[in-house]
């Protein structure tokens, strides 16, 4: 069990009890939203990042390791979406894929 699940695990316990809904539906729209929010900052680090690239203001060691960080967060992301079964919405006008929360 992951360190997500794990952390989740109390959470989702509760949920039928409060709501009626189905442990593994809970789950998965909890996955949803901490992959959206993730997205979400992925996005805001990637816009900074090319900001202070341009700017001159990093090494290039710094330019190397954020583009390391944006790959592994990249790669642990797609490992969430499998391991929740969550597909990505077809691409939007903006180029961006969200994850769909319903």
């Amino acid at each position: 069990m992951n360190d997500f699940a794990r952390a989740m695990g109390p959470l989702i316990s509760l949920a039928p009890q409060y709501t009626g809904l189905d442990r593994r539906h809970v789950r998965r729209k909890v996955g949803k939203l901490v992959l959206n929010t993730a997205r979400l900052m992925q996005g805001l680090m990637e816009r900074r990042a090319a900001m202070r690239v341009q700017s001159g203001a990093l090494s290039e060691e710094a330019v190397a390791r954020l583009a390391d960080t944006s790959t592994r967060l990249s790669m642990d992301m797609e490992r969430l979406k499998k391991e929740f079964r969550i597909r990505q919405a077809p691409p939007q006008g903006d180029g961006r894929t969200p994850i769909g929360l319903s």
